[in-house]
């Protein structure tokens, strides 16, 4: 699925290789190789913000897992985002995948703490990672994070990505009371046959 323009560049192999809507990224996402993130690489560089817009590149390195050799690859992750409630919306994200350098290679994995960004601007004060019931008692979660969590409703129910965040949503997100739910209506055939289907 690359869009590598080295290899191809007439525009309809190109075009064809866009995933565009939740539901294509999610699925596309989904059929990625399980990976290892080395928390220490990770690097945020924001490159514009104003009250109307915020875009900013993640990027770092990552381990592919369960092949036969370990293969060290970097990412970089573009996202555009517009303000939406208390959070933001993303309405453009260019992902991409490349080989890491040397240098790169060298230092992954290693557990020494990052050394502190030079970037201009203001950082918070650094909390650790809420538990996911925290997250998800205080409705902080994030896109990312309310993706995977349908992709495993829907994994676990059979239901369709649609109706799988429907349920959570209307149960804000909280997983396990989602379940009940579903459990329940499940059994007293009050789930419609479209739930399951596509």
């Amino acid at each position: 699925m690359s869009r590598n323009i080295k290899h191809r560049q007439d525009s309809g192999f190109l075009q064809e290789r866009i995933r565009s809507g939740n539901l294509q990224v999610v699925s596309q996402l989904e059929k990625l190789p399980k990976t290892m993130h080395d928390p220490n690489a990770f690097v945020v560089d924001v490159t514009h913000d104003s009250t109307e817009m915020k875009t900013f590149v993640v990027s770092g390195i990552f381990k592919e897992l369960g092949g036969k050799m370990e293969v060290i690859k970097a990412f970089s992750r573009t996202f555009v985002t517009v303000p939406q409630g208390q959070g933001l919306c993303i309405v453009n994200e260019q992902f991409s995948i490349m080989n890491a350098t040397d240098e790169q290679k060298k230092s992954a994995f290693k557990t020494p703490a990052p050394t502190p960004s030079s970037s201009p601007v203001q950082s918070t004060s650094t909390a650790p990672a809420m538990p996911a019931a925290a997250v998800i008692a205080t409705g902080q979660l994030s896109i990312e994070q309310k993706q995977a969590m349908v992709l495993k409703f829907a994994e676990a129910s059979k239901m369709n990505l649609d109706w799988s965040q429907k349920c959570l949503e209307e149960n804000q997100w909280n997983f396990e009371g989602a379940g009940a739910v579903f459990t329940d209506l499940h059994a007293q055939g009050k789930i419609p046959p479209e739930a399951f289907s596509g």
